[in-house]
């Protein structure tokens, strides 16, 4: 039997979140994607954190791939971080159709991996024209830990 690199049998989906890392990741991909849709604009990277004295976000500037490493590397510094996640700007392809994407990877301080949700857009009138989200938000795979429990 095939398996993907997670252990699972090849073609299942991962195992989701816990309900609160899931509620922490959907709001952080729901405003990067209002940071797209309608306005068309690019969102720069950026992180959520969650602490004992709240939620905090911070914007990452400067090339997407570095931006995204240097927020990576920002939340491992971090003390005392109980959930944290990047969105970024991106594409996803699915059945060879590429189409542009938000991405949230994110993690919580419990004993599992990390995962990757994603929420597809279009533009909603031609190639000018206001963008709108492409269906619902999706888990896509699940990844590496974030930050050190």
């Amino acid at each position: 039997m095939a398996v993907d690199d997670d252990g699972r049998p090849a073609g299942t989906p991962p195992e989701p979140p816990s309900e609160e890392l899931l509620e922490f990741l959907l709001a952080a991909l729901a405003q990067a994607t209002d940071c797209v849709v309608p306005r068309r604009g690019l969102p720069l990277p950026f992180a959520v954190l969650e602490q004992p004295d709240g939620r905090h976000l911070h914007r990452f500037a400067g090339e997407m791939v570095r931006a995204q490493e240097t927020a990576r590397g920002w939340i491992r510094e971090q003390p005392d971080v109980r959930m944290a996640c990047v969105a970024w700007d991106g594409y996803l392809t699915l059945e060879g159709v590429r189409t542009d994407a938000v991405f949230v990877d994110g993690c919580d301080d419990g004993d599992g991996d990390g995962y990757v949700f994603v929420q597809r857009y279009v533009p909603a009138e031609g190639s000018r024209g206001p963008m709108v989200a492409l269906g619902r938000p999706g888990l896509v795979r699940r990844s590496e830990r974030l930050f050190d429990r």
